[in-house]
């Protein structure tokens, strides 16, 4: 999978005005990889990884991480990714929180749950603090938070 990314870059930190599909697929094995290329910045402009299923949380957290300071990634699908039974963790919601504030390539994002009678898909309840971030964000055009239970103080 991060050789696949690492092709689709001329070198580390120019995007190719390209986009990757890689929903559905399970990303678990090289993980750790693909994290790596997001963090060098050797993927195309637009990277969609929608129903994605997250065994570890903290593998979804390491990709928060990493696009927090990738500078090549303008639009970002990661809608539809499993958390398991939980919502997300208070670091994971402050990983988001830290993609908010400090990535200044990002200008599309869909972050969006499912809506379905298990609800397995959805941060939950610490998006709220996390989209505080915003308020420091210039340059984020669109943001899709669909089906996350936010709750009134959302």
């Amino acid at each position: 999978m991060a050789l696949l990314m690492r092709s689709m870059t001329r070198e580390s930190g120019h995007a190719r005005d390209l986009e990757l599909h890689l929903s559905a697929n399970r990303l678990e094995k090289g993980i750790s990889d693909f994290v790596a290329a997001v963090k060098d910045n050797c993927t195309p402009s637009t990277l969609v990884v929608r129903m994605i299923e997250f065994t570890k949380e903290d593998h979804f957290r390491q990709l928060l991480q990493a696009l927090r300071t990738n500078s090549t990634i303008k639009n970002f699908d990661v809608s539809k990714a499993s958390l398991g039974p939980y919502d997300a963790s208070p670091e994971t919601c402050n990983a988001l929180h830290a993609v908010f504030t400090d990535n200044t390539t990002l200008e599309f994002l869909d972050i969006s749950g499912e809506h379905a009678h298990l609800e397995i898909t959805r941060f939950g309840i610490g998006l709220n603090q996390a989209l505080t971030g915003l308020k420091k964000n210039k340059t984020l055009k669109m943001l899709k938070i669909e089906y996350q239970n936010l709750g009134l103080e959302g």
